[in-house]
């Protein structure tokens, strides 16, 4: 007898050949069954899933794209449930496994290159075109991995490596200076009340001190000069 979960991914794939990577219903459907995956306590195919859907839309879709946005979020959640959660079971009956740093780190580094690749298409528009509303949103979903990742420092299985890497990947942001609504750098979000995401398992809190102190020792300016948009 054929096995049901060899079936549906079979059927996902054939989704992606006959309409294409570019088509929204491909990654929608394997978000979804992602979503599945998560529900059901198999956090791992959730995750490998959701990346490859994430790398599609990435690779097809214009920068900055409100599916790649939702996708970044959707991390976000999963993440900060598995936190919340970790050595609980399911509803399923399914322990939940500490998030491996590793993992956010890829999505933290996929979110930083969308900063960067969205900031410089909107440098290339016309200043009356430009509108910095998804740039924030991607800005504000990375700084919320970020924090993710800044929770992390402070777990028993953190060691000196794990906490280079996760300063690396924050000044990779850092270095960018990419600066969003209002002028706002990531510094300056990551003290606003106004950027905190609604969701069912908000990520972080903002203002987030921990956050801030993190930003300062990777070289995060405490006072550059803003400009209005």
């Amino acid at each position: 007898m054929a096995d049901p979960d060899e079936m549906r991914m079979q059927a996902l794939v054939m989704r992606e050949r006959i309409l294409g990577p570019a088509h929204p219903d491909t990654s929608y459907y394997i978000r979804y069954r992602g979503a599945v995956y998560a529900d059901a306590g198999k956090f791992n195919r959730c995750i490998e899933l959701w990346n490859y859907a994430l790398d599609m839309q990435q690779s097809m879709l214009e920068r900055l794209n409100p599916m790649t946005q939702s996708s970044l979020f959707s991390f976000t959640e999963l993440f900060s449930f598995m936190m919340g959660e970790e050595g609980k079971h399911t509803t399923r009956g399914r322990l939940v496994p500490p998030v491996d740093v590793a993992e956010i780190l890829r999505v933290f580094n996929k979110a930083v290159k969308e900063v960067e690749l969205g900031s410089l298409m909107l440098e290339r528009m016309p200043n009356m075109e430009r509108d910095m509303t998804y740039l924030t949103r991607v800005m504000v979903i990375t700084l919320h991995l970020a924090c993710l990742l800044t929770r992390l420092l402070d777990h028993h299985t953190s060691t000196e490596d794990i906490t280079k890497d996760i300063h690396k990947a924050i000044y990779n942001l850092v270095k960018l200076k990419i600066k969003a609504r209002s002028g706002r750098t990531a510094l300056h979000l990551a003290c606003c009340r106004d950027v905190a995401l609604l969701g069912r398992y908000p990520a972080c809190q903002f203002p987030s001190p921990h956050l801030a102190e993190v930003l300062l020792k990777v070289g995060a300016d405490p006072n550059p000069k803003r400009r209005r948009r």
